[in-house]
């Protein structure tokens, strides 16, 4: 049988074609349960130890096997609020911030990344073959940032602010480290951290793929995130 689903999950839209292999059988013993209504479309796949004494009646059984085309996929990580509050939870006062790659939620779930953002690391090298190399290379999504700050803000948090790497960077002192790192060395040096300062800055290095996010609890964090903000995108 095929059922079309469609689901909302944190303003994203999955839209799943599913082929299912069920298996009606006279006397169905401790086994999942295919719930599904007057035409055949399932409704729920019960565990039999979560089943109602209705649902132990029904005799359509899950047989385990499943096929999947999608229209859009993309990674949701429900577990976020979780993490924080065991990260922060017993956090009275202080701040936190995070720094990595990703995309406010509108720019995230998007149809040209509808394949998602998982890809792999292996020895420098980026490809998107999740199967090889098991244990060995490093599998990576990109972050949600509307979800974290959803999550923070849940969490007791006030969001400080929301920025690329680049303008943290420079309402953080970078100027002046350079002027200062510029009048005591040589022109080699300069010459190595500039290029250092450039993959940390520039757009298409890391400068705007890295997106800073940071929350204060009874402590001012705003100035960290002076320029460049970005929480009008959330």
């Amino acid at each position: 049988m095929l059922d079309h689903f469609e689901r909302r999950e944190a303003g994203f839209l999955l839209e799943l074609e599913l082929a299912r292999k069920a298996k009606a059988v006279q006397r169905p013993i401790e086994v999942t349960r295919v719930v599904a209504g007057g035409e055949g479309n399932v409704s729920a796949i019960v565990e039999h130890r979560d089943c109602s004494e209705a649902e132990r009646r029904n005799n359509l059984i899950n047989a385990g096997i499943y096929c999947f085309s999608w229209s859009r996929l993309a990674e949701v990580l429900p577990q976020l609020p979780y993490w924080i509050q065991a990260v922060a939870g017993t956090m009275r006062r202080g701040a936190m911030l995070f720094i990595d790659y990703g995309y406010a939620r509108g720019e995230y779930y998007v149809p040209e990344r509808d394949d998602g953002t998982l890809i792999c690391h292996y020895r420098h090298r980026a490809h998107g073959d999740y199967f090889v190399w098991p244990g060995l290379q490093d599998l990576t999504a990109s972050v949600d940032f509307t979800a974290l700050a959803e999550a923070g803000t849940s969490a007791g948090f006030q969001l400080a602010g929301y920025c690329s790497q680049a303008s943290f960077l420079l309402a953080n002192g970078l100027s002046e480290y350079i002027a200062e790192y510029d009048r005591n060395t040589d022109d080699i040096a300069r010459y190595r951290e500039s290029q250092h300062i450039k993959k940390l800055m520039m757009p298409a290095e890391m400068g705007e793929r890295f997106q800073c996010m940071g929350f204060a609890k009874d402590v001012d964090f705003s100035a960290a995130f002076a320029q460049g903000d970005l929480r009008y995108r959330l």
